[in-house]
């Protein structure tokens, strides 16, 4: 299984949405983890997919 793509790995050029809460990035709280979607390549909250880490 692919690791999951981070904001801190790859910087984000839009101001995409959370694929679960609809918060933009741009409002995102310093230290704040977001998570690239391996399916459909949207952009999501670490806290709203309730991702492990490894998945």
């Amino acid at each position: 299984m692919e690791e999951p793509v981070t904001s801190s790995d790859e910087e984000q050029e839009s101001d995409d949405a959370c694929i679960f809460c609809n918060d933009l990035y741009s409002n995102s709280k310093d230290r704040e983890g977001w998570i690239q979607c391996n399916r459909c390549r949207g952009w999501a909250h670490e806290a709203c997919s309730n991702a492990e880490e490894g998945e």
